[in-house]
């Protein structure tokens, strides 16, 4: 059976795993929504956890069993060849070891100039490719902390002649995923999709790193979101603890020192003209690199 101590680690565990989910606005106002869908009272926290704490030794045992007692279905899924059910305990023998080959790039370079690693599994109708540049937030002046992850965002909320609708219902068409991040040191932009819709996804994916649309009101959209990151930073301890470490580490005027979402006052600060200024400096073919698969 289950021991007091087991228990009383398995409480522990649960209320803590509970009461941190709590510290995220994002996992608080997931749990209130629940609580209202299934208890009928958004403030249900308490009633939560009691109901996670109140199992005893006694009535865990009579729970299982109940559930694994009589009744209850032993199912094992084996192979055609298998010996008579006698042998079903009997630890069957390795498979013969195979020897691991690496995948090993094949490396080219564009007519941009461009480098290009290609590496081919043909078989499986899919691939998946990123463009890496170098710099990110490096390049971004203390002032405009955060312009880097806003100019990523944007790539893809509206690029060549759609919209942001229009941008990512094209893509939706086209079963593929096409997202854009920033850190201290790399812009990224990463596609995936059907090898039989290759040629329409690349035409997004250069849609989006060639020619984003950079709105006003997406701009100010994504701005404002940003902003709200950033203010709900300030309610997790964790992200507190660890933007505090990355600033006094490498000071706040360091990229490495830097979220890289940015600061509230430098973010409020960004402006269309920034973007559009920047974007060349921060998609630069010098530093760019594909590798698709």
């Amino acid at each position: 059976g289950v021991t007091s101590a087991e228990l009383a680690r398995v409480k522990a565990a649960a209320e803590a795993g509970l009461r941190r989910r709590l510290e995220g606005l994002t996992a608080r106002a997931d749990m209130l929504n629940e609580y209202h869908h299934f208890y009928g009272e958004a403030a249900s926290f308490e009633r939560d956890l009691a109901r996670r704490l109140a199992p005893t030794t006694a009535s865990l045992q009579a729970w299982a069993r109940a559930v694994f007692g009589p009744g209850r279905l032993d199912l094992r899924i084996l192979p055609e060849s298998v010996a008579p059910v006698a042998e079903l305990d009997r630890r069957p023998a390795d498979l013969a070891p195979r020897a691991y080959a690496p995948p090993v790039a094949n490396e080219g370079v564009l007519a941009s100039g461009v480098p290009l690693e290609l590496i081919a599994r043909p078989g499986s109708g899919l691939f998946a490719g990123y463009l890496m540049v170098d710099g990110g937030e490096r390049l971004v002046p203390m002032e405009k902390a955060g312009l880097a992850g806003l100019l990523a965002t944007l790539l893809t909320k509206g690029a060549g002649a759609r919209d942001a609708a229009a941008f990512a219902e094209a893509v939706a068409a086209e079963g593929a995923t096409l997202e854009a991040s920033a850190s201290w040191r790399h812009l990224v932009v990463s596609v995936a999709g059907l090898s039989s819709r290759l040629d329409a996804t690349l035409d997004l994916f250069a849609d989006a790193i060639l020619r984003p649309r950079l709105g006003a009101e997406d701009v100010e959209r994504e701005r404002e979101l940003q902003l709200s990151a950033i203010r709900a930073r300030a309610e997790d301890p964790q992200a507190v603890a660890r933007t505090s470490a990355r600033v006094l580490l490498f000071g706040r005027d360091d990229p490495r020192g830097r979220p890289a979402e940015g600061w509230l006052e430098a973010v409020a600060g960004i402006e269309r003209a920034d973007l559009v200024s920047a974007r060349a400096r921060l998609l630069s073919p010098s530093g760019a690199r594909f590798v698709f698969v």
